[in-house]
């Protein structure tokens, strides 16, 4: 991939996102980690909230109904992505990125290209679906010069 000068790599999942910036020129890619945030996600639901589903009487019965239990780490990780996506629509509005390219599993790129506001949007020359942040940056680099 030809990434051009002071494009923003946005690696991204429903926990932690790399901010990056390419400092190289043509074919020659070579990131600076700008900004790292990360969001310690519980493993058990329970300790983000009931994990109890809810119960409701069923009309014209004396049975109870549950109500779907709330996944509270895929809640807390859309969350996390819509956050993110804020924080792009601020920069590129601001002139921080004109180009971009986003990295991220699939849910959170789901959420993402929800949030984009049409500016981010144009911003954007390429997405590409996968978890790449607990790799390291040469393996993000050649992840990046292998996609097309």
């Amino acid at each position: 991939m030809r990434l051009p000068n002071k494009a923003g790599v946005i690696v991204a999942d429903g926990e932690k996102y790399l901010v990056l910036r390419n400092h190289g020129e043509g074919f020659r890619i070579d990131l600076r980690v700008e900004e790292t945030r990360s969001e310690p996600n519980p493993s058990h639901s329970a300790e983000l909230g009931s994990d109890r589903p809810g119960r409701f009487p069923r009309p014209a019965s004396s049975a109870r109904e549950t109500v779907e239990e709330t996944d509270w780490k895929r809640l807390a990780k859309e969350v996390f992505a819509t956050s993110l996506a804020e924080h792009v629509n601020r920069a590129v509005k601001g002139g921080d990125f004109k180009k971009l390219v986003i990295v991220a599993d699939a849910r959170t790129l789901g959420v993402l290209r929800s949030r984009f506001d049409d500016r981010a949007r144009s911003a954007i020359l390429h997405e590409i679906e996968g978890d790449y942040t607990r790799h390291t940056l040469p393996d993000i680099t050649t992840m990046l010069n292998r996609a097309e």
